[in-house]
């Protein structure tokens, strides 16, 4: 091959692609699988702490709720072992996204919802239900207490 023929080949080569971005592949391709593996850690994370605020009875903010889609959705796109996309900002951008002030808010107190019941006159029973470990035992003792305390009427556990 001569000269020529080696520059028309390289020409296509390095102005389609940058040369920079062809020289640093392997150093961009390591540091995209690092972002996805921070941005699943992460979301672990969040996703740890929304489990604990819910079964704390607590109401998760709804724009976690959709980052947790997003991320679900960003790591299914996520390149193949050899690829980088085009747009590989997406997966810092979501990553810098799931920075959140609050993840979840607690609901009104079931104890004073339960308490405003039980002095409208038109009801009659209570059901306390949900899974274990929840504080459905310690919601009733308190509740107990503040009955005996308020003098509210009678409970029957």
């Amino acid at each position: 091959m001569d000269s020529k023929t080696v520059e028309s080949k390289v020409e296509p080569v390095s102005s389609q692609f940058g040369l920079g971005y062809i020289t640093s592949y392997k150093s961009n391709l390591e540091s995209l699988k690092t972002e996805v593996q921070k941005l699943e850690a992460t979301k672990n994370s969040v996703r740890d702490s929304v489990d604990e605020a819910t079964k704390n009875g607590e109401v998760i903010v709804n724009v976690v709720e959709i980052w947790l889609k997003k991320v679900d959705a960003t790591v299914a796109e996520a390149p193949a072992q050899q690829e980088i996309p085009e747009d590989d900002t997406k997966i810092y951008q979501v990553l810098e996204e799931g920075n959140f002030d609050r993840i979840s808010y607690s609901k009104p107190s079931t104890l004073k919802e339960i308490q405003q019941a039980l002095k409208d006159p038109n009801i009659f029973r209570i059901g306390l239900y949900g899974t274990d470990g929840v504080g459905k035992t310690t919601l009733v003792k308190e509740l107990a207490r503040e009955v005996e305390k308020e003098k509210m009427g009678h409970l029957m556990l």
